[in-house]
């Protein structure tokens, strides 16, 4: 990686040869049947990696109120102190290689479940859809 950093000085590097996002298991096992993930708008960076990680699988639905916060694409940020010593910028050092095609920034990831915002209680509203579901 730092051979590559090195040979392409001011540019995004990837980590491996064929980097993917895709996450391929050789066995699925039966056990859990059904995940559920609850999201809200603070939920970015790591969290939405987290999440296009789970969304390949079918068992997954996540649920939320509104979509996460969309801070993915570019990311890893490291303070830059300018010349005159008073102020800093954050530059990114990663940049996602599903640009641009596949942006979260700056939506976010939708819920695949959007919940009312009326609902008290998000836990007790996804034990009951999966009840009903199972009905």
């Amino acid at each position: 990686m730092v051979k590559k950093g090195k040979a392409n000085p001011n540019n995004f590097v990837l980590f491996g040869e064929n980097e993917t996002d895709t996450v391929k298991l050789e066995v699925i096992k039966d056990f859990p049947r059904k995940v559920s993930i609850l999201i809200d708008g603070k939920c970015t960076s790591a969290t939405e990696e987290f999440l296009l990680k789970a969304k390949q699988s079918s068992k997954t639905t996540i649920y939320g109120y509104e979509s996460t916060g969309g801070a993915l694409d570019y990311s890893n940020l490291n303070p830059v102190i300018t010349p005159s010593g008073f102020w800093y910028a954050t530059v990114p050092t990663t940049r996602s290689s599903r640009l641009p095609e596949n942006p979260v920034d700056p939506g976010g990831i939708s819920p695949d479940v959007l919940v009312n915002k009326n609902v008290d209680n998000l836990i007790e509203f996804v034990i009951s859809q999966y009840k009903s579901a199972n009905e």
